[in-house]
């Protein structure tokens, strides 16, 4: 069996808010993923913009990631062909990844799709097939902090940032091809683009340095 990982990003409307159901959580905007072999062969890839149903783009997310609202109307595809098409693509992977996945890009999905649930746009038996991709799922922020040990409160690291990861990772585990750190665009596509690099450089570290074994 060829082992297929999923790098994933998304962007959203804004930020999530702790304690509110996840039907009221923020809407995605755009949403990447890269699907590749282990030897980082890409066999597929997708970039959608999402069309607004409803809901608009708060101007503080829209001054980090560009997308107007305007943008998604011209160019964006309703949220269940996008959920459609991310279920399709991560049908056959054994390794879902992406940065900060488990505490925001995973819960907005499942908002999305608990929202398109209570419309009937979508069977209720994908927020179950949703739920039962948890054990796939890898965070390279969480990995990613036993290695860099950024000073955080209370004695503890702090998680890095994309931006920190890349640009602060070890280079003999993430060789520089420049000497120009890496300034993100935050749209979905360029962060997978840097998850997959920085998930393949932290598998390197923790095969050299033998901390456990590779997710």
């Amino acid at each position: 069996m060829i082992e297929l990982l999923a790098f994933l990003d998304l962007e959203s409307t804004g930020l999530l808010h702790e304690g509110t159901p996840l039907a009221e959580q923020p809407h995605i905007v755009e949403i990447a993923v890269l699907l590749t072999t282990a030897k980082r062969e890409v066999v597929g890839s997708f970039q959608r913009l999402i069309k607004p149903d409803g809901w608009s783009i708060h101007p503080e997310a829209e001054a980090v990631h560009g997308i107007s609202d305007d943008l998604c109307y011209q160019a964006g595809v309703p949220i269940r062909f996008a959920i459609e098409e991310l279920e399709a693509t991560l049908e056959n992977a054994t390794v879902i990844v992406g940065h900060n996945i488990q505490g925001f890009d995973r819960r907005i999905i499942g908002a999305e799709i608990e929202r398109l649930s209570d419309k009937g746009s979508l069977r209720s038996l994908r927020s179950l097939w949703w739920a039962k991709q948890a054990p796939k799922i890898v965070d390279t922020m969480e990995l990613a902090t036993p290695v860099l040990k950024l000073p955080g409160n209370y004695g503890h690291y702090k998680f890095p940032k994309l931006s920190e990861a890349v640009n602060l990772f070890p280079a003999q585990y993430l060789p520089r091809t420049d000497l120009l750190e890496w300034i993100p665009s935050h749209r979905a596509m360029d962060d997978v683009i840097h998850v997959e690099k920085i998930y393949w450089a932290i598998q390197k570290w923790r095969t050299e340095n033998a901390a456990s074994p590779p997710a």
